[in-house]
């Protein structure tokens, strides 16, 4: 959990979209810190609609540089970010190949 005591109020932990809007495409893709991989870590049933639930990679702003990195920059380098950890895919869970 972050940690807000030494944030400002002036600054707040919200992001514009936290991962890239693939379902709207075109410049809407350029949005977003993070990424789908590909990765699928499980199925989801969520009102009665099953969803893929996919690993998250960082996103890159358009020099290249990962836009969580940026984020923790802006922090501080003692900042308590949430950080990314690898998941077995799907396939490996279920021992399928």
């Amino acid at each position: 959990m972050l940690s807000l005591q030494r944030i400002p109020s002036s600054l707040a932990t919200t992001f514009f979209e936290f991962s890239v809007r693939y379902d709207k495409g075109g410049s809407e893709k350029k949005f977003g810190m993070f990424g789908y991989g590909d990765c699928p870590l499980l199925d989801m049933n969520y009102s009665g609609m099953v969803y893929t639930i996919w690993d998250l990679v960082p996103a890159p702003d358009k020099y290249g540089y990962p836009l969580s990195m940026a984020l923790s920059h802006a922090y501080g380098k003692g900042s308590n970010l949430p950080k990314l950890r690898k998941a077995p895919c799907l396939e490996e869970t279920l021992g399928v190949s």
